[in-house]
């Protein structure tokens, strides 16, 4: 497993915290952190793909 980056961390207590992520939300993080939406979604899946949060946390609109 790759090592956890600081927007990985940011998103695994932000979902275990709140459960999910809207798409505002997302545009805020990836504003807060200088990156992308997309890094923020291969992040997310990241995260999922290493079962540290489940799949059904994916943003709602």
């Amino acid at each position: 497993m790759k090592p956890l980056h600081l927007i990985d961390c940011y998103l695994l207590v932000t979902m275990n915290r709140v459960g999910r992520i809207s798409s505002l939300e997302f545009r805020a993080i990836a504003s807060e952190f200088g990156t992308s939406i997309t890094r923020v979604q291969k992040s997310l899946d990241f995260l999922v793909s290493t079962k540290l949060v489940r799949g059904s946390n994916f943003p709602r609109s």
